[in-house]
């Protein structure tokens, strides 16, 4: 199973969450909706941020 990023169509299976805040200045809709790869959220947010940390952890 995979994903479609709405914003390069490329296929992708991993998902990263981010707070809703973050999200609804990056989605493609611009509001709660929609699909991005790990790489365009990346792009997306050094774009808006300037430099700053995340913490990727596993959810399983």
């Amino acid at each position: 199973m995979s994903c479609i990023c709405q914003s390069c169509s490329k296929d992708y299976k991993i998902d990263i969450n981010i707070p809703n805040y973050l999200w609804k200045k990056i989605s493609p809709s611009k509001n709660e909706a929609g699909l991005l790869c790990p790489i365009c959220i990346m792009e997306r947010l050094e774009d808006l941020l300037e430099y700053n940390a995340f913490e990727l952890i596993e959810i399983n």
